[in-house]
């Protein structure tokens, strides 16, 4: 796994200096382009289309919005980008003696680090606006319910990316999931606004309960242990699956790239 996981990380620091090289902000495009995304999130959701229920939470709309769009743009944009990964680095899959898992990893990786803006905003909100009893707790949370969405989204990834060599169709398909899984997701509504049948289904949702545990962190500073569980089983499972399922792939991808 360490031999992977290397130049993984090699691979997404590539990535993220290539998508801002030639610009004339830089590095600095990494911070901009989330801030940005979130912004326009917050305020088409809070102040245009002014969600009903938002003047009846017991938290800040704004901030309880923020912690649902950070976790679904960064798993969303972690599987977009990493379901073409072994098709876009072909050439060389081809010819060099590398893992085609080192793509899918590095595009999910270099999500995630850029995101980690995004993610560093939230906190910085949370801790501004809401006195927690231990800001430790808080940060705890956050990190856990991040790495434990990291491992979610590489196992889906690597089970797209192994899927998408042979049928090409997956990564068109993937797109309009997530455009309907957006708001099959309690990220703009908490779960008891939805009607009770959409609430049964809603809990058939993995991504529920990230944004739960995201929700929870926001709120109280902690994850109550039965959603950490949940969470972290679901990551396990996941990452599972889709070593499983890229492994018993592998062998033909060179037959079809």
């Amino acid at each position: 796994m360490i031999r992977v996981l290397t130049p993984s990380l090699k691979f997404a620091l590539q990535e993220i200096k290539l998508s801002v090289s030639g610009s004339l902000l830089g590095f600095l495009w990494v911070i901009v382009n989330p801030l940005i995304l979130v912004s326009v999130y917050l305020f088409l959701f809070q102040y245009v289309m002014r969600v009903r229920f938002a003047f009846e939470m017991p938290i800040d709309y704004g901030v309880f919005l923020l912690s649902g769009i950070v976790m679904w743009v960064s798993f969303a944009n972690a599987l977009s980008k990493s379901v073409n990964s072994i098709i876009d680095y072909r050439h060389i899959v081809k010819k060099v003696n590398i893992s085609p898992a080192v793509f899918v990893l590095s595009s999910g990786i270099s999500t995630f680090l850029v995101n980690s803006i995004m993610f560093l905003f939230l906190t910085v909100v949370c801790i501004m606006k809401y006195p927690y009893q231990s800001y430790a707790h808080l940060f705890a949370s956050l990190l856990f319910t991040v790495a434990c969405l990291l491992l979610f989204s590489i196992g889906m990834s690597l089970a797209l990316a192994s899927l998408n060599v042979y049928v090409r169709d997956v990564s068109h398909v993937l797109s309009h999931v997530l455009n309907f899984a957006f708001y099959f997701t309690p990220i703009l509504y908490t779960i008891d606004k939805a009607p009770e049948i959409i609430q049964k289904l809603l809990m058939f949702n993995p991504m529920t309960y990230f944004a739960k545990a995201m929700h929870s962190a926001v709120i109280s500073g902690k994850i109550e242990l039965w959603n950490a569980i949940s969470v972290l089983g679901l990551s396990l499972v996941s990452f599972a699956v889709g070593f499983l399922t890229y492994k018993a792939l592998k062998e033909g991808f060179y037959d079809v790239l």
